[in-house]
């Protein structure tokens, strides 16, 4: 079999490669580096979009250095026969080098240059000031953790900014660690994340009361679900009395946005309200991430909803939020013929690396009068793909896995790997 080449783009890190104000942004993008891609993988979730990916590169030590030292935190596309339409699109989150008995990772993914320490006062809830290293965030943006002291002491305001410098100190740059390595050679391995996942850098608390609105006339406690996700993702030239976001445009020097342009007034968005409200506020270090995932997931209580942010677009440059009702259209049918092949609605084999989730898929047998308990179509919310087997995994909403081979003359297949899984599910 043969597999095409998979590249890595190594562009510059987001924050560098934006600046101006909102409405006035200057881009100065820029290719750093480029690899061939060796064992690359990636995951795709219906709800965030591009998730997670990994791959090695084959380098010289000297190389590896410069991506361990200062690729960290970069943005990065991963092509494969369209250089101007990437199958991922992320930041980089960690590097490992594997050399000789040694191996050290150097990681953004507990790094945090924005520290707040929430504590008991007086029987209440406080959070101290967010602390920031402005040296950091000019490097990576703006990526908050939030930590609980508990009802330590009677001076818990004391003890919590003294927490709080402490903790800002420690992670404010990417973190290392190293481990024994037991295969010997030399190797690196990359892992990247999904642009998505920025909103999980978010994790001040915020309340009508403890966070600055833009402009700040604070709305209502409780509103529609619909309105409560825009107030989190959109520009305040977009909507009146959004949440300010530190990566966004409320905050100078971050054009439209660093990580997407948030002021994009054509953004697919749902306007149309989900008929149930919620509360906007965030508390005890819940990440925005985390609101919009329990928001986005519960849809409009009957039909699903998916979010995420679009691959830079070629030809402006930008990337922009979605807000969608999920799609309902039957693009992909199995393979009658048993293979691990995906197949396009006029039974057209579909390149593996452009499977997606967030579609419907029909499951097809070539037993003839082989019938399917309950409908044989099935939406995907989760795709994963191997390229040096040309594999896709994908899971159902009820998560279902199915790997590909689904057994000619039969209507149930195994759950999770073929070789560890031997309870037969049937599908529903």
């Amino acid at each position: 079999m043969s597999i095409p080449r998979h590249v890595i783009n190594i562009w510059k890190k987001p924050r560098q490669a934006i600046g101006g104000t909102s409405g006035a942004p200057v881009y100065n993008e820029g290719l750093q580096a480029q690899y061939t891609a060796y064992a690359y993988e990636h995951t795709y979730l219906a709800v965030g979009g591009a998730d997670t990916a990994r791959c090695t590169v084959a380098v010289t030590p000297l190389e590896g250095d410069e991506i361990y030292w200062n690729y960290v935190g970069n943005r990065v596309t991963i092509t494969v026969d369209n250089p101007i339409a990437p199958i991922f699109e992320g930041y980089i989150e960690s590097v490992a080098i594997a050399d000789g008995a040694t191996k050290r990772v150097r990681s953004i993914a507990d790094m945090a240059n924005a520290v707040s320490v929430t504590y008991f006062a007086g029987g209440a809830s406080a959070q101290a000031t967010m602390a920031t290293d402005a040296a950091s965030v000019a490097e990576y943006g703006t990526k908050q953790k939030t930590f609980d002291a508990g009802n330590k002491n009677a001076s818990g305001a004391a003890f919590a900014t003294a927490l709080r410098n402490r903790k800002l100190a420690d992670l404010a740059q990417p973190l290392e660690s190293f481990a024994p390595n037991s295969g010997g050679g030399f190797s690196i391995d990359i892992t990247m994340k999904g642009l998505y996942h920025t909103f999980d850098w978010l994790s001040f608390e915020v309340s009508n009361t403890t966070f600055a609105y833009a402009p700040p006339a604070a709305p209502a406690t409780l509103e529609d679900a619909n309105v409560c996700v825009a107030r989190f993702v959109l520009g305040e030239g977009l909507l009146p009395d959004v949440f300010t976001n530190p990566n966004g445009s409320s905050t100078t020097g971050n054009g439209n946005g660093i990580f997407y342009n948030d002021l994009d007034a054509s953004s697919p968005f749902i306007t149309t309200a989900a008929g149930w409200s919620r509360t906007k506020e965030r508390r005890g270090g819940q990440t925005a991430s985390q609101y919009l995932q329990e928001t986005v997931e519960a849809g409009d209580g009957t039909n699903r909803r998916v979010i995420g942010i679009t691959s830079t677009n070629f030809s402006t440059g930008l990337r922009t939020i979605y807000y969608v009702a999920a799609n309902t259209d039957v693009e992909y049918t199995t393979d009658p013929a048993g293979t691990s092949r995906i197949l396009d609605t006029y039974s057209k084999p579909v390149r593996a690396w452009v499977v997606r989730p967030d579609r419907q898929i029909r499951i097809v047998n070539a037993s003839v009068g082989r019938s399917f308990a309950g409908t044989n179509t099935k939406y995907i919310s989760k795709v994963q793909y191997k390229s040096e087997s040309q594999e896709i995994i994908w899971t159902t909403e009820s998560d279902l896995t199915l790997d590909g081979t689904l057994g000619i003359g039969t209507y149930t297949k195994t759950a999770g790997s073929a070789a560890n899984s031997a309870q037969p599910r049937q599908f529903y």
